[in-house]
């Protein structure tokens, strides 16, 4: 059986965020613009390859581009041998004020299956 050290962090997202997660370690990454076009297309592929990589563990998406992939999270979830976790993660500052306690909460509960409260 394999240990949480065997399995990598990739994350996908823009020049800045994936600059800015890179500093933390991680090594695996795919940088999009996000005036692309075929965004779509694209992040589907790399989508596909990354949950089909057995090195990769978890895989950072940002939220505004979750809806792109949504389908194929929930697919990977719905499989017997789950063995990558898909977090979305916030994108970039947004004017609108959001209630963090809330996000994360919601974000806990998708992830967990049920709300912890600190």
């Amino acid at each position: 059986m394999r240990g949480m050290d065997d399995f990598q962090i990739a994350v996908i997202g823009s020049r800045d965020e994936v600059s800015l997660l890179r500093l933390t370690g991680i090594r695996k990454y795919v940088v999009f613009d996000e005036d692309d076009r075929a965004l779509r297309e694209k992040l589907r592929t790399a989508f596909s390859e990354l949950t089909g990589d057995p090195s990769v563990g978890l895989i950072l998406v940002p939220d505004e581009w979750m809806d792109f992939v949504r389908d194929m999270a929930r697919k990977l979830r719905a499989g017997k041998r789950v063995r990558t976790v898909v977090i979305e993660y916030p994108a970039r500052y947004r004017e609108e004020k959001q209630d963090i306690r809330r996000y994360y909460s919601r974000l806990t509960r998708s992830l967990i299956g049920f709300n912890v409260e600190i």
